[in-house]
């Protein structure tokens, strides 16, 4: 039992002695008791029960007080370089509720040290994380909606299933950082850099990412729609079922990009390098891909109808069993691509270079062919003669 509660309730016992030994004066001098408990009683009661209730109050203020006073100490513990102090405070005010009851929501953490630490489930929405290092640190299902992470060390740290809406990264490194199943609108990666990073499934749309680094990233079933991705690096990414339509991938770097199925309807891909990249079954139905460059990719069985691809160079690009009709291709570079089975009706090849293409089987009804058509032709041939 707390002291104060002792005490009051010895303020309670000592109110009643007092009254009692007071009526039995007042008796011994001819009051009769009836006198002195209608005289008295009342006020020594009503003393006691005061006494008692002030009691009570001052020790829940100064409980609250010592609450609020160790909180201040383990959010300053929590903010020192010292990490064994920083890990303590960090279980301390888990165990005290205080991570995950909202208090901390807007708290100041610039330049903390937390490497590793259990963030799991904390509520730290609108909190200032920059230039902070958390790498390994667990964040899964933490609510960080429009928390700050400028600068940030962000190195493998998890974010799954986590709330990071409107949350600004800006220029933080996040290599190999894992936001699978969070909740990621309107998130800002502007110059993050986001290597090895997992997005698996995540909804980016809208996106402004402009020359963002995801170099070897997990992309597969993500959603780009309309995502700001100019000039960004997505070298080696997997983006089977990815969603990048009407998104901005101009000057974008997809070398060795691999995924079937993807979208990337009405995209741009100007000037975009996607080199040896394996993207079978994917959709680019009216995209713009004027100036790309495409050597040895696989597009077997893709969809490229209307699309827009003047003086691209497509070297040696399988489009076996693809879908072209009514593309523009003026100007290509098609030498030894591979167009067995694919469907080219309408489509526009002046200018294209095509030695070495392969047509077998070919839909090639209201095709514009190249004006020095057979002569490339016959040097094809005459290239497969022994």
């Amino acid at each position: 039992m707390r002291y104060p509660t002792v005490a009051a309730i010895a303020f309670v016992v000592v109110g009643i002695i007092v009254g009692l030994l007071g009526m039995h004066a007042f008796e011994f001098n001819g009051i009769s008791l009836r006198n002195a408990l209608e005289v008295f009683y009342p006020h020594i009661a009503e003393m006691s029960v005061t006494l008692a209730i002030t009691v009570l109050i001052l020790d829940r203020l100064n409980a609250r007080q010592s609450r609020i006073e160790a909180k201040q100490r383990l959010l300053r513990e929590l903010r020192s370089s010292d990490g064994g102090y920083a890990k303590y405070a960090l279980e301390e005010l888990r165990s005290e509720g205080w991570l995950t009851d909202g208090s901390l929501v807007n708290g100041g953490f610039a330049r903390i040290q937390l490497p590793d630490g259990d963030l799991r489930h904390a509520v730290l929405s609108g909190a200032n994380f920059s230039n902070a290092a958390l790498g390994d640190a667990n964040l899964s299902e933490s609510v960080l909606h429009d928390a700050l992470f400028r600068w940030a060390t962000l190195v493998k740290v998890n974010f799954s299933g986590a709330d990071v809406q409107r949350a600004d990264f800006y220029e933080a490194n996040l290599e190999g950082a894992t936001f699978v199943g969070a909740k990621t609108a309107g998130i800002q990666l502007l110059r993050a850099n986001l290597r090895r990073a997992d997005f698996s499934g995540a909804s980016l749309q809208g996106l402004v990412a402009t020359g963002v680094d995801l170099t070897g990233a997990e992309l597969s079933g993500a959603d780009f729609e309309n995502a700001q991705l100019a000039n960004a690096v997505l070298e080696g990414v997997e983006i089977a079922r990815a969603i990048f339509r009407l998104a901005d991938l101009t000057g974008a770097i997809l070398r060795n990009a691999s995924g079937s199925e993807c979208v990337f309807t009405k995209a741009r891909l100007n000037g975009a390098d996607m080199c040896g990249a394996s993207l079978p079954e994917c959709d680019f139905t009216g995209a713009e891909l004027h100036g790309l460059t495409a050597r040895d990719a696989n597009f077997r069985a893709s969809r490229f109808i209307g699309v827009a691809a003047t003086g691209v160079d497509l070297t040696n690009a399988c489009f076996s069993g693809a879908s072209l009709a009514n593309a523009d291709l003026s100007g290509a570079n098609l030498a030894g691509c591979d167009f067995t089975g694919a469907d080219l009706r309408s489509a526009s090849l002046r200018g294209a270079v095509i030695v070495g293409a392969k047509f077998e089987d070919a839909k090639m009804d209201g095709i514009q062919l190249p004006e020095n058509f057979e002569e490339q032709r016959m040097v094809t041939i005459s290239r497969r003669i022994p």
